[in-house]
């Protein structure tokens, strides 16, 4: 569901979008780079590095809310918050130890990639759901043993 916003012919909004990937990629160099000099730059170099990587994160998400209905934003937080919020509260309650199934999920993990190569080639929807699926579980439950 695209939002209507969109059509109203906003010239920030377009310019954004057509400059998304270059916006994208520089964030990346950035967090590299960040990494790269942590421990050899000076703090002023670093506050300037992050301040950049800030103003590229926002400028790389905004493209959500251009794009997206605010309707369906919401709804994509709200399920996040309520998953962790659930998974949270189990894995800080739970006595059982979750790192019997690490072997499994590796191995589903592999599994994903795969999958997720070969669909490349197919572009079959069904699989993409399916993979999203999976995903969600297998990623749930790493999760659960972090905690």
């Amino acid at each position: 569901m695209v939002y209507t916003g969109l059509v109203s012919g906003n010239p920030i909004a377009y310019g954004i979008l057509k400059m998304y990937w270059l916006f994208a990629i520089l964030e990346i160099a950035v967090v590299f780079g960040f990494t790269a000099l942590v421990y050899k730059a000076n703090s002023s170099t670093l506050r300037l590095m992050f301040l950049a990587y800030s103003f590229l994160n926002g400028l790389t998400f905004s493209v959500l809310g251009i794009v997206y209905a605010p309707g369906i934003i919401v709804s994509a937080f709200l399920g996040t918050f309520v998953l962790f919020a659930v998974l949270a509260v189990y894995g800080y309650l739970t006595r059982e130890n979750l790192t019997k199934f690490t072997p499994i999920l590796v191995a589903g993990l592999i599994a994903i990639i795969l999958v997720s190569i070969i669909n490349i080639f197919l572009q079959n929807s069904g699989v993409d759901l399916f993979i999203s699926i999976i995903g969600v579980i297998i990623f749930t439950i790493f999760l659960l043993q972090l905690m």
